[in-house]
C-alpha cells in the first residue's frame, strides 16, 4: 500500500511543476490528520487563495488545485493525474507500507 511523504520543500517543487506559486515563505504546509494526503496553500494578490492538495487515491497519486477568490463559497479546481509512480518513488514522494504492519498499527491504536 502507497503512502503519500512530502516534506514542504518536494510538495513545493511538485506542485511549482503545475502552476505558478508565491515564494516558499509564504506558503503555509499542512498534513490531513489521518495523514492521507498534505496541503500546500497560498493567498495571491486581489485575495485569491490557492490550496493544493497532494494525495494517493485508490493507488493513484493526484493533484487537486483549488481557486477560490474572496469570500466566494464557488472555486475552480484544477485536477493533475498524470504524476508517475516511479519519478515519486525516486524524488521520495510516497512511502510503501505492508498491508500487514498497516493492520497491526490500526489494531494497536484501537487496543489503547
Amino acid at each position: 500500500m502507497n503512502w503519500v511523504k512530502a516534506t514542504k520543500t518536494k510538495l513545493y517543487k511538485l506542485v511549482s511543476e503545475y502552476i505558478c506559486l508565491p515564494q516558499m515563505k509564504e506558503t503555509e504546509y499542512v498534513e490531513a490528520s489521518d495523514r492521507s494526503g498534505v496541503y500546500l496553500k497560498w493567498t495571491m494578490a486581489s485575495d485569491i487563495h490557492y490550496s493544493a492538495c497532494y494525495s494517493i487515491r485508490y493507488g493513484i497519486p493526484h493533484i487537486i488545485i483549488q481557486v477560490k477568490k474572496g469570500n466566494e463559497t464557488h472555486f475552480k479546481n484544477i485536477i493533475v493525474r498524470d504524476l508517475d509512480l516511479e519519478s515519486l518513488k525516486n524524488k521520495g514522494m510516497i512511502r510503501h507500507i505492508k498491508r500487514e504492519s498497516l493492520i497491526k498499527n490500526i489494531l494497536s491504536k484501537q487496543a489503547v
